[in-house]
C-alpha cells in the first residue's frame, strides 16, 4: 500500500505542475483578449507536430532538463538554489567565446578545454551565494534568484561590447570553431546531449549507472545480433565469414597462437586484475562462485563471438585488410554499416550509447583499486582520492595517446599472466586447500568438485608462468 501511495503521489507531483503551468498560462491568455485553445492549439502544432519543431523542440529541451537535474541535486541537499539559469548561462557563454578563440586542432581537446571553462565559471558564479551562506547566514534562494538577473545584465554587456562580433552586421558573438562544436544528429539541432538527459532522467541520478547498463547491455547484444543478421546479406560478407572460419594447420602447430590465445584469455577476463577484485569484493556470501565464473567466461566468450561475427564481414565487404585489429575497428567499419541499414541514425544512437556505458562500467572498476590505494594509504577522502587518480588518468592517456598499442603489449606481455600466476601462487600453494575449498564452496548448495584443487594448482599455475615466459620471448599477443 505504501508502495503504490507513493507511486500515486509522484505522479501527481510531476503532473500537477504541468496542468497548472498550462491553467495560469491560460488567464494571461485571456486577460490579453487572445484565446487559450488556439494559442495553446498553434504551440501544440508548432513544437510537436511538425518534424523540424519537434527536433527543434527536443534540442531546447536539453539545457533545460540537464539544469532541472541539477538544481534537483541542491533541493536533495536542502539548499536552495534558484540561480541554476545564471550559471548555466555563464558558463555556456564563456564556454562557447572559448570555442570560438581556441586554436587547438585537436577536436578532444579543445571540447575538453570548453566543458573546462564552462564548469569553472559556474562554479565560481555559485560560489558567492554559497560563500554568503556559509559566512553570513544570507538566503540563499535571495541571493541566487537576484543573482540570475546579474548574469542577464552582464552577458548583455558581453555580448554588444567586448565580445561583439563587428563583422556579423547585427548583435552576435564570434563563431564557435567547427572542430568545438559537437555532432549533430541529421538535419537536426539535436547533439547526444539529449540521450545524456533522457538516460539520466529515466534512471536518476544517484544509481542510474548501474540501471542503465541493465536495460542497455541486453540492447547491446540484441543490436549485435541484428546488426550480424543483416551484414550476413551484404555482398563481399562471405569473405569475412571464411577468415573467421579458415584452418590453419600450421597456426595451429605454432606455439605462438596458444601463448597468444591464453594472453588474451588473461586479458579479457581481467584474471587477477582489478575488476576481478572490486567485483570479487562486492559479492555476497551466498553467491555461487563457479557457477558465477561460468557465467562470465560464457558471456565474455559470446561477446567476442557476436563482435567477430560483425566486424569482421563488415570489413570484407568494404575490401578492408582482415588482418588488422584493435578497438578501433567498432568505430570506423560500424557506423558505415549501420548507415546503409533502414533506421541506422536511431540504431547508431543506441548502439554507441550502450558502447559508452559499458566503457563507463569497465572504468569504474579499473579506477576503483588505485582510488581505494591512495584512501588507505595517504589517509585522503573519498572525494579527493578520486581528483588524484582522476588527474593521474587523464594526464596519462593525454601522453600515451600515439603509443596505446605498445601500453597493451606490455599489459598483455607481462602484467596479466604475472598477476594471474601470483594470484594463482598465493591463493592454491600459500592458502592451503582446506581454506581454497571453504571460499569455492560459498553459496553452494553442494560441494564443488575435488579435482578443482589440484587441476588449478599443479595446471593452472605452471600454464601461468609458462605464458608469462614464452610471451616475453615470443614477443606476446601484439
Amino acid at each position: 500500500m505504501k508502495k503504490k501511495d507513493s507511486i500515486i503521489k509522484g505522479i501527481v507531483n510531476s503532473v500537477l505542475p504541468v496542468i497548472l503551468a498550462f491553467a495560469f498560462g491560460a488567464i494571461i491568455i485571456a486577460a490579453i483578449g487572445e484565446s487559450p485553445l488556439e494559442t495553446y492549439g498553434v504551440l501544440i502544432r508548432k513544437s510537436l507536430l511538425t518534424e523540424k519543431g519537434f527536433m527543434n523542440t527536443l534540442h531546447y529541451a536539453s539545457p533545460l532538463i540537464l539544469t532541472g537535474l541539477a538544481i534537483a541535486i541542491t533541493f536533495k541537499a536542502n539548499l536552495y538554489n534558484m540561480g541554476v539559469e545564471g550559471q548555466m548561462l555563464l558558463g555556456g557563454f564563456f564556454a562557447g567565446i572559448t570555442g570560438a578563440y581556441l586554436n587547438i586542432s585537436n577536436p578532444f581537446i579543445s571540447k575538453l578545454i570548453c566543458f573546462l571553462v564552462a564548469i569553472v565559471c559556474g562554479m565560481l558564479f555559485a560560489l558567492i551565494p554559497a560563500i554568503l551562506k556559509a559566512k553570513c547566514n544570507v538566503n540563499e534562494m535571495v541571493v541566487t534568484l537576484m543573482l540570475n538577473y546579474a548574469v542577464s545584465k552582464t552577458l548583455e554587456f558581453l555580448t554588444t561590447g567586448v565580445f561583439k562580433d563587428k563583422s556579423a552586421g547585427y548583435v552576435a558573438t564570434p563563431t564557435i570553431k567547427e572542430n568545438v562544436m559537437f555532432k549533430r544528429f541529421g538535419a537536426s539541432r539535436m547533439t547526444m546531449f539529449f540521450v545524456i538527459a533522457m538516460i539520466i532522467l529515466a534512471f536518476g541520478v544517484g544509481k542510474g549507472i548501474e540501471k542503465v547498463n541493465k536495460v542497455l547491455m541486453p540492447v547491446f547484444f540484441i543490436l549485435f545480433v541484428v546488426l550480424g543478421i543483416y551484414v550476413a546479406f551484404q555482398p563481399g560478407a562471405a569473405d569475412g565469414y571464411r577468415y573467421i572460419f579458415r584452418v590453419e594447420p600450421e597456426a595451429l602447430a605454432d606455439p605462438k597462437t596458444w601463448i597468444f590465445a591464453l594472453g588474451q584469455a588473461f586479458f579479457s577476463l581481467s584474471v587477477a586484475g582489478s575488476g576481478t577484485l572490486i567485483y570479487g569484493s562486492y559479492l555476497s556470501d551466498e553467491e555461487n562462485i563457479p557457477a558465477a565464473a561460468g557465467r562470465v567466461a560464457f558471456f565474455d566468450t559470446l561477446a567476442a563471438m557476436l563482435a567477430a561475427l560483425v566486424i569482421i564481414p563488415a570489413m570484407a565487404t568494404t575490401g578492408a585488410q582482415l588482418n588488422t585489429g584493435g578497438p578501433g575497428l567498432l568505430f570506423i567499419y560500424l557506423p558505415n554499416l549501420m548507415k546503409s541499414m533502414p533506421g541506422g541514425a536511431l540504431i547508431a544512437i543506441i548502439f554507441f550509447v550502450a558502447v559508452f556505458f559499458a566503457g563507463l562500467t569497465s572504468l569504474i572498476n579499473l579506477y576503483e583499486a588505485p582510488i581505494a590505494t591512495v584512501q588507505e594509504k595517504f589517509h585522503l577522502g573519498r572525494a579527493a582520492a578520486c581528483g588524484v587518480i582522476g588527474v593521474i588518468g587523464v594526464v596519462v592517456s593525454l601522453l600515451i595517446q600515439g603509443i596505446v598499442s605498445q601500453w597493451m603489449d606490455v599489459l598483455s606481455i607481462y602484467i596479466c599472466p604475472l598477476g594471474a600466476g601470483l594470484a594463482g601462487v598465493m591463493f592454491f600453494w600459500i592458502c592451503g586447500k582446506k581454506y581454497v575449498q571453504s571460499q569455492v564452496d560459498k553459496g553452494r548448495s553442494s560441494k564443488f568438485t575435488d579435482l578443482y584443487y589440484p587441476i588449478c594448482k599443479y595446471i593452472y599455475v605452471p600454464i601461468c608462468v609458462l605464458v608469462l615466459i614464452l610471451g616475453i620471448v615470443l614477443g606476446g599477443i601484439g
